[in-house]
């Protein structure tokens, strides 16, 4: 985020899709990794690192398809946790910093 200007307390980002769903992230989630994870079997779990939310452009070795991509916003965690789906947003066309509500 650095790169673009950054994003400060107070600020949220916008993720929006070509299809025009939004998704929302807090300067406190992105900071300190404040998002709701869940274990294979659905349950609550709380991660040991905090997961990375990133731009997806590849997905098990390939290129996303067109149903997805070309690129898609979402979490990454190094412990098999999964999170809400709200947080992922395909068809990512636009990326906003905007002040929270």
């Amino acid at each position: 985020m650095n790169a673009v200007g950054g994003v400060a307390s107070g600020q949220i980002v916008k993720f929006t899709g070509t299809d025009g769903y939004t998704s929302t992230v807090s300067y406190d989630q992105i900071t300190s990794g404040g998002f709701t994870m869940y274990d294979a079997s659905g349950n609550p779990a709380t991660p040991t690192a905090k997961p990375t939310l990133a731009i997806v452009y590849f997905a098990n070795g390939a290129a996303l398809d067109s149903s997805t991509g070309p690129l898609e916003v979402g979490l990454l965690s190094s412990e098999s946790l999964v999170s809400d789906g709200s947080i992922w947003a395909k068809l990512l066309s636009k990326i906003d910093v905007v002040a929270a509500p």
